[in-house]
């Protein structure tokens, strides 16, 4: 990062570590140092911007091992105490591990897909979808909860996992 950038981002309040600029050399990815440090310091709000793949980059094996740093962060936490997302600026991503309430963004159609993640996921009730997915499984073989939408008059969308449900990625677009 260049000094002014760095100045700017610092006069925000971000806390920069320099330790690993410019290393490629190191155990753990930029993503990963990041989550921990602001973990070790006591966040249990994290918001990750800039981890969708670039369109014009080869860059989707990182963001394929970024979706795990959401997994990473509730195995270190626990997953009630913490607040984990991708935002971008039409799309966050969220990853599920009992219930998920997510907010209507602007007046315009809103999407939420869901993918289970590291097992079959298992959804118990949803709230607010034009598609109710009720006692609906999420299977490891196929995405066949992709693009559902928010009911026409509905603030909020709840989803609400069954007990033995692995994580489910929700992703919501506006």
């Amino acid at each position: 990062m260049d000094t002014k950038t760095r100045a700017r981002w610092e006069g925000r309040g971000a806390m920069i570590d320099g330790a690993f600029d410019r290393r490629t050399d190191k155990d753990f990815t930029d993503g990963q140092l990041a989550l921990y440090a602001a973990l070790d310091a006591g966040c249990r709000e994290v918001v990750i911007c800039g981890g969708l793949p670039n369109p014009t980059e080869y860059d989707h094996d990182h963001f394929l091992g970024n979706l795990f740093l959401l997994a990473e962060a509730h195995e270190r936490v626990g997953g009630d105490a913490l607040s984990i997302r991708f935002a971008e600026p039409r799309e966050s991503i969220y990853l599920v591990h009992d219930e998920l309430t997510i907010h209507r963004v602007g007046d315009g159609l809103n999407r939420v897909s869901f993918l289970p993640f590291g097992g079959e996921g298992g959804v118990a009730s949803s709230e607010g979808l034009r598609w109710q997915l009720r006692d609906f499984t999420l299977p490891t073989t196929r995405a066949n909860a992709l693009r559902n939408e928010f009911s026409t008059d509905a603030p909020s969308a709840t989803i609400t996992l069954r007990g033995d449900s692995a994580p489910v990625l929700a992703i919501h677009n506006w």
